[in-house]
C-alpha cells in the first residue's frame, strides 16, 4: 500500500488548497483508442509517471505528460505498479485472466528486467511491499494472497481463507500485519509470519475493491496511534477501519462505485476515484463528501499521490489518459 503514496513531491505548479474549483490537467499525449490506464505510480525521484495498461507500462514526464519510454511486459493485463521501499526496483503485476498471475521486477532507474514470476492461476490485482522491505504480498483472482520474503521466488505463505478473488492487500506499519480485501465482501487481517487469519471484517455488502493505509505523520493531529485503513466497495461505501482491533470506525456513502483511493494532506482527506469519472473528496472525521470533481467521462481505475502531504492526485482513466487534479 505504501506504493500508492510515493516519497517525493510531484513537480508541478501548485494551486491553493482553498481554491473553490480544483484544476484538472489532462496529459494529452494519450490517444483516444488507448486501453484504460489500470495502474499509476510516480517514480521515486518524482520526475516520471508510470502508467500500466493492456499495452504494457508507459513512462511519461511528470511535468508535461509527454511519453519518454515504454516497458514491454510479458502479460496481457497490468493491474498494479509499485516501487520497492528502497526505490531501486519497480514491480509490475497482472497476468492473463483465468490462466496466469505474473510478477515482473525491473531495476530503477535502469529499467532492466530483473526477474519474472508466474505465481498464480489467475491475474494478480495488487502488490504491496512491507515498509521495512522484508517482504511483499500479491493478491490474486484465484482467491489466494501470497506472501514472499525479500529475495525469494517462492512464497513463504499462501493465505487461502477468502472464498472469492482477492483484489487488494496492504501491510500495516509493523511490516508483519497484512490486510486483504476480496470479492467475498470481507477484509481479513493476517499475521504474515504465521499465516494465521487473526480476524475477518464483515461490514461490506459488496465486492471490496481497494485499500489505502492512512499515513501516520506528525502533521496528522487526529492520529490515534492505531493504524487506520480505508476500503472501497461496490456497495457504494468507503469504510474506515482500525484493523488491529477489528473495529469499523465509520463509513461514507458515495453515489457511484469507488474504484481507487488515495490519502492526501497527511491523512486529513481521502480521495475516491469513482466509476462515473468523478473524484470524491471525503472528510474521514465527518464521513461526508466535501467536494466532487469532474475528472473523466468514465471509470477512474487508479490513483497516485506524490507524497503524503501533496494535494495533487494522478488518476488513470478508462480513456487511456492520466489526469492530474489539484485540490
Amino acid at each position: 500500500m505504501s506504493g500508492r503514496i510515493t516519497r517525493r513531491r510531484f513537480l508541478a505548479a501548485s494551486i491553493s488548497a482553498s481554491a473553490s474549483v480544483p484544476a484538472v490537467f489532462s496529459h494529452a499525449w494519450a490517444a483516444a483508442v488507448s486501453p484504460p490506464v489500470t495502474a499509476v505510480v510516480l517514480s521515486p525521484d518524482g520526475e516520471s509517471i508510470f502508467a500500466g495498461s493492456q499495452a504494457g507500462v508507459s513512462i511519461r514526464n511528470a511535468d508535461t505528460g509527454q511519453p519518454s519510454g515504454m516497458i514491454a511486459c510479458e502479460m496481457d493485463n497490468v493491474h498494479d505498479l509499485q516501487f520497492s521501499p528502497q526505490g531501486n526496483s519497480l514491480a509490475v503485476v497482472g497476468g492473463n485472466p483465468g490462466e496466469t498471475g505474473v510478477i515482473e521486477f525491473f531495476s530503477w532507474p535502469q529499467l532492466d528486467r530483473l526477474r519474472r514470476l508466474e505465481a498464480h492461476d489467475d491475474s494478480i490485482y495488487w502488490i504491496d511491499h512491507a515498509a521495512d522491505g522484508s517482504r511483499w504480498a500479491v493478491a490474486s483472482g484465484d482467491e489466494v494472497c501470497s506472501v514472499y520474503l525479500r529475495g525469494d521466488d517462492k512464497p513463504a505463505r499462501r493465505l487461502t481463507d477468502h472464498s472469492r478473488a482477492v483484489l487488494a492487500a496492504g501491510f500495516l506499519p509493523d511490516s508483519t500485519t497484512l490486510v486483504t480485501a476480496s470479492r467475498d465482501q470481507t477484509l481479513r487481517v493476517w499475521n504474515s509470519d504465521s499465516g494465521d487469519c487473526d480476524r475477518t471484517l464483515h461490514n461490506h455488502s459488496g465486492d471490496v475493491t481497494a485499500l489505502a493505509l492512512k499515513p501516520l505523520t506528525e502533521k496528522s493531529p487526529h492520529a490515534t496511534g492505531l493504524p487506520m485503513i480505508a476500503s472501497a466497495s461496490a456497495d457504494l461505501t468507503v469504510r474506515f477501519w482500525q484493523p488491529t482491533i477489528g473495529r469499523m470506525v465509520r463509513f461514507a456513502r458515495v453515489p457511484s462505485q469507488p474504484l481507487c483511493l488515495a490519502w492526501i494532506a497527511g491523512g486529513e482527506q481521502l480521495v475516491a476515484g469513482c466509476q462515473d469519472g468523478k473524484a470524491r473528496v471525503i472528510d474521514p472525521l465527518r464521513v461526508v463528501v466535501t467536494e466532487t470533481i469532474d475528472v473523466s467521462s468514465g471509470w477512474l481505475y487508479s490513483a497516485a499521490v506524490a507524497s503524503t502531504h501533496d494535494r495533487r492526485v494522478i488518476f488513470g482513466t478508462v480513456g487511456g489518459e492520466t489526469k492530474s487534479v489539484e485540490l
